[in-house]
């Protein structure tokens, strides 16, 4: 290991136990040399180098690899006639469409990447045998079959962040704790690109890959429980992959890398605009078919300057079912261009289940693809001081300079998408008590409205590096 101490940065300490200071409260956490550790393999890069810089600071023996199935084609085929899916849950039958059950998953993907882990960890010499662990029965439940019906309604859901919350760090760590690790003390280690101190939850040094985004909602009590070691040890991606091409690990040559994947990890791509993924949607949900009609506004922001339409509620075309449509996305429409009011590019705008309507409306700078702010429902604050943090921030209030060189701007900032610039908040409001499950909802009110703010998918909230909660957006305000 004496290649992989030179290629790590200064700071990075021998033993992942650590003195942080979080908001000038110095925090003593870590796994000590006796704790297993469980290293979560999914045989790409990013968990392969974890398991390697794991070995630098804890003994072999305590280090416990697995791999997690969370889906097999054989168990989930779509529903073709029945009116029941897998364990058990409603689905209406799918008739029309043509696809094949399973085209979308690779018979052997779950094989080959299992055989890839079994060549990772005899590679970096790991003791112990690795591990598969079955989930298919939670995925479905927990994950797979919200999402359907989450799409089938009109939203656009983040599978990512529920697998997270529910899966990786909600089913596993059950798991871990209740049969696994045998009444020891255990940590869970992923290759995430962030940083988890005392319970909270804070963003990687690489903006590039930073993914505390799809952990916004893994509950606090299970954070102090994790141990993301690229985020510990500062790295940026091109330093993974120089660490797994200087330790010559399984799959660090381009042509061997094991696909980056989001939303459903086991869904193969089909070309562009997520045509492999609704494809994929299309054997589940049966085709609802309605109208696409152009929408109200007919100007553009800032400037309120008119634009040129057909009629709002015009029909201008017809779709199969809301989820083939996403808020902010190009139309993709042929309408006449005879006519100036259908000359130009069309952006959907807003989907109204209650008419099964999908409205469109032209110019991507059109007023009617703006919002203020979003309520987003089912919020997880992260930490007891969380709330407090957030709702204290001002307008007028000038944020201290970064501290220690952090690429991160400080200030209170959300995220409606993974990887999009931060925006900066205006306010924050609360609207739910929060007594029962998805009671809790806040209104985050942006500096400068923003675009494509979408029904269904998940928000995140920071102050500065720190993540304060997660949810789900279940409306917003128009500009």
């Amino acid at each position: 290991m004496s290649m992989l101490r030179a290629l790590l940065p200064p700071h990075f300490l021998p033993s992942f136990t650590r003195h942080v200071s979080v908001r000038h409260h110095s925090v003593a956490t870590g796994p000590l040399p006796g704790d297993k550790i469980f290293v979560a393999l999914s045989s790409g890069l990013d968990s392969t180098v974890s398991a390697s810089l794991l070995l630098r600071s804890h003994p072999p023996e305590n280090l416990y690899p697995i791999y997690l199935q969370n889906w097999a084609p054989s168990q989930h085929p779509p529903p073709a006639a029945a009116a029941l899916g897998p364990f058990g849950k409603p689905l209406a039958p799918n008739t029309e469409t043509s696809s094949k059950p399973g085209q979308q998953q690779q018979p052997k993907c779950i094989d080959r990447e299992f055989a890839r882990v079994r060549e990772i960890c005899a590679h970096l010499r790991l003791p112990n045998e690795p591990r598969l662990l079955q989930f298919e029965k939670e995925y479905w439940n927990d994950v797979f079959a919200p999402m359907l019906s989450s799409y089938e309604k009109g939203d656009t859901p983040n599978p990512d962040v529920g697998c997270n919350r529910e899966i990786k760090f909600g089913a596993l760590a059950r798991r871990i704790g209740a049969e696994i690790a045998g009444g020891e003390r255990w940590w869970l280690a992923t290759g995430h690109y962030a940083r988890a101190v005392g319970g909270r939850l804070l963003r990687s040094g690489d903006p590039g890959k930073d993914q505390t985004y799809f952990l916004s909602t893994v509950p606090a009590e299970v954070l102090q429980r994790c141990v993301f070691p690229l985020g510990d040890a500062g790295l940026v991606k091109s330093q993974v992959k120089e660490i797994a091409r200087k330790l010559e690990v399984p799959g660090w040559r381009e042509g061997e890398m094991t696909r980056e994947s989001f939303g459903l990890c086991f869904v193969e791509p089909a070309g562009g605009r997520n045509s492999g993924f609704r494809r994929f949607l299309g054997e589940y949900l049966p085709p609802a078919p309605g109208n696409i009609v152009v929408g109200e506004s007919r100007e553009t922001w800032p400037d309120g300057a008119p634009i040129l339409m057909p009629p709002p509620g015009t029909v201008v075309a017809k779709h199969e079912g809301l989820w083939h449509a996403t808020v902010g996305e190009k139309a993709h429409l042929q309408l006449p261009q005879g006519s100036l009011a259908f000359q130009g590019r069309w952006y959907v705008s807003r989907k109204n289940p209650e008419k099964n309507q999908i409205e469109v409306v032209k110019g991507g700078n059109n007023r009617a693809l703006f919002s203020r702010a979003m309520a987003v429902g089912d919020w997880r604050w992260l930490g007891d001081d969380a709330e407090k943090i957030a709702t204290a921030k001002r307008p007028d209030e000038a944020p201290a300079a970064p501290a220690g060189g952090s690429v991160w701007e400080p200030g209170l900032v959300a995220q409606f998408r993974h990887l999009q610039k931060p925006l900066k908040v205006k306010a924050v409001t609360v609207l739910g008590d929060g007594k029962g499950p998805g009671t809790r909802r806040v209104s985050i009110v942006f500096d400068t409205p923003q675009k494509a703010v979408t029904v269904g998918q998940s928000a995140a909230m920071w102050d500065g590096e720190r993540c304060l909660g997660g949810g789900v957006i279940d409306d917003t305000e128009p500009v």
